[in-house]
């Protein structure tokens, strides 16, 4: 696991959006399931492997709020911290 994950910075809604759709999101089907860490909400990141027909973990999100609302979202690539926190191995359809 690579911490932090990369040393990209996006700022504001618009960046991240766009940053997801071009990139994250473009041609993937994702399922989220959520979790806590260190008191923050977060979610494990599972996403849809053809050959395998199941959801399989790839990453870990925390996110930190504020009052506007998600002021941070720090993600770890892999699926190294899933079981960690509970989380299933896999989701199925």
């Amino acid at each position: 696991m690579t911490m932090p994950p990369l040393p990209t910075w996006y700022g504001g809604r618009e960046a991240v959006t766009a940053f997801l759709k071009a990139d994250v999101l473009r041609d993937q089907r994702w399922r989220l399931v959520p979790a806590r860490a260190n008191g923050q909400l977060a979610f494990g990141n599972y996403r849809w492997e053809k050959e395998r027909a199941t959801f399989e973990p790839r990453s870990f999100s925390v996110l930190t709020l504020a009052r506007e609302g998600i002021a941070e979202i720090t993600t770890f690539l892999g699926a190294e911290l899933i079981p960690s926190f509970g989380l299933p191995d896999q989701i199925e359809p």
